[in-house]
């Protein structure tokens, strides 16, 4: 029994042996970033990560996936996305281009476009608030000229343009629109600029 098993692990052995010879055998990243010494070939395996974090991102979107299923892959790419930062900070070691400025860069962006978000959806918010209290101002008048009757000829005079009723509408669905942004998109945005910032190190 052992010389047959000695004879499988030799001829085994060689045919390895005639892959390598040949090329034919797909080489295998290496555990440790620090491992490898060529620049290119770190380029290549942080490429490779992608390639894989982005599959594996095309699956977890699948809805017919169980919730141990979806954790595990959720696992896989957290673990993906930092082998990548240590592949990107031996790539910068080795001389290549530093791949975090380009994520901090991207960082900032969305902070600023958060930001220019809510000062604009605050500025709606406060035109929608001005609408509503004039055509509130606007009712009470009113009324209180019904109330009055034919005897008072006052005649109601607006210091404020009125809005029509299309206006009031706009102005209502763009402040759900914002309501809604703000209630859905900003926590997303939130939870990746929240990632981003945990991969960093910030």
């Amino acid at each position: 029994m052992a010389r047959n098993a000695e004879k499988a692990m030799t001829a085994l052995a060689r045919f390895r042996q005639a892959q390598l010879e040949e090329g034919k055998v797909k080489e295998r990243r290496p555990f440790l970033a620090s491992e490898c010494t060529e620049l290119p070939k770190a380029e290549k395996w942080r490429r490779q990560i992608i390639g894989e974090i982005s599959k594996k991102v095309a699956q977890i979107q699948n809805a017919g996936l169980g919730e141990f299923r979806i954790r595990d892959l959720n696992d896989e790419i957290n673990k993906l996305l930092r082998e990548k930062g240590h592949w990107e900070v031996r790539i910068k070691e080795l001389g290549g281009p530093d791949y975090g400025l380009a994520l901090k860069c991207w960082i900032m962006k969305e902070k600023k476009s958060q930001e220019t978000e809510v000062t604009s959806t605050l500025e709606q918010q406060k035109i929608c608030l001005v609408l509503e209290s004039c055509l509130k101002k606007n009712s009470d008048e009113e009324g209180s000229q019904e109330k009055g009757g034919d005897d008072s000829q006052q005649k109601f005079i607006a210091h404020v343009p009125v809005p029509s009723q299309q206006e009031i509408e706009e102005a209502l669905v763009r402040r759900k629109k914002m309501e809604l942004l703000q209630k859905y998109a900003s926590e997303t945005l939130q939870a990746q600029s929240e990632e981003a910032r945990r991969l960093l190190g910030y």
